[in-house]
């Protein structure tokens, strides 16, 4: 699970139950990430909005942004509103290759994300059972 799904400590419960529902959406458009790399072939670039770049870091095989500040950051580690704004960027810059990709795109199901968050739902559970929390 990526850190920004891991700040639950301080959180109370609605507030925890929140983040879960947003690591849901993240998570599915972190897949549509990987996907979309892997149709174009390459590095993604964007002329507008606040990510520049999205690439592969082969060594930890994961997705990485670049920001126009030239900033880098683990996809895993920025927030939902950084992912949907990239994404809509890449839609408006390049309608014709989003409109191919989305043909091929097969998203994440509900169940591939519940799957995957087995073990942090039954952590999570534990957590909420415990007086105070």
């Amino acid at each position: 699970m990526n850190r920004q799904c891991r700040k639950h400590r301080s959180m109370d419960k609605e507030e925890l139950l929140n983040e879960l529902y947003n690591c849901d959406e993240f998570f599915k458009y972190l897949h549509m990430l990987r996907e979309l790399y892997k149709f174009v072939g390459h590095d993604v670039v964007v002329k507008n909005g606040i990510v520049r770049r999205l690439f592969h870091d082969d060594e930890f095989d994961d997705m990485v942004f670049e920001f126009e500040t030239g900033n880098m950051e683990y996809v895993s580690d920025v927030n939902l509103m950084n992912v949907v704004c990239f994404m809509e960027s890449f839609k408006n810059e390049y309608p014709n290759e989003y409109e191919a990709f989305m043909k091929t795109y097969v998203g994440l199901k509900k169940e591939d994300i519940l799957t995957f968050f087995k073990e942090d739902a039954d952590l999570l559970t534990k957590v909420l059972m415990i007086p105070g929390n």
